[in-house]
């Protein structure tokens, strides 16, 4: 028997609300460590404020939702049949003549469509921000410690000694 319009609508809906709580949890621990590690890193410098390291952990933010999204899909579920089970909601819709691939399609659905929007919508706008965050990071933290730099003279080699700074061509 194919579930309900009703039924699946209900599932999605149990699914979506499990998915973007957990997502929204997780994400708001990576943030907490994340400005917390930026507050570290800035302690030293005067210039930068909190707002700023607020800013750069959002900036950062979306980059981390791509390694959490599948735990949060994954969690997300879990929480949905869960909350399904211990309700007896699984087994009436089983006693209804419903099968486990009829109340997993809408779960399995959304996932994919999940999966799709991160791909396709989610991913460009995650690069730009990380890009930012970039820029933030080099510009405000003087993160220029690379010893090399390749120009159109030639390669130049720079070294830091305490107070005494050589450049080598």
């Amino acid at each position: 028997m194919r579930p309900s319009p009703i039924l699946t609508g209900y599932m999605a809906r149990h699914f979506i609300l499990s998915f973007f709580s957990v997502l929204v949890v997780i994400m708001g621990l990576v943030l907490l460590f994340d400005v917390i590690e930026l507050l570290r890193r800035t302690a030293s410098k005067s210039e930068v404020d909190f707002i700023l390291v607020m800013q750069m952990g959002i900036l950062k933010l979306p980059q981390m939702v791509h390694t959490v999204l599948p735990f949060a899909v994954m969690l997300g579920a879990m929480i949905t049949f869960w909350k399904m089970t211990r309700s007896s909601e699984l087994v009436v819709i089983r006693a209804a003549g419903v099968s486990v691939w009829g109340f997993l399609l809408p779960v399995l659905f959304l996932a994919f469509a999940i999966g799709i929007f991160n791909v396709a919508v989610f991913n460009p706008v995650s690069a730009t921000m990380y890009k930012q965050y970039e820029h933030f990071q080099d510009r405000l933290m003087m993160r220029h410690s690379n010893p090399l730099a390749l120009t159109e003279h030639g390669l130049w080699l720079r070294e830091t000694k305490g107070d005494v700074q050589s450049v080598v061509y």
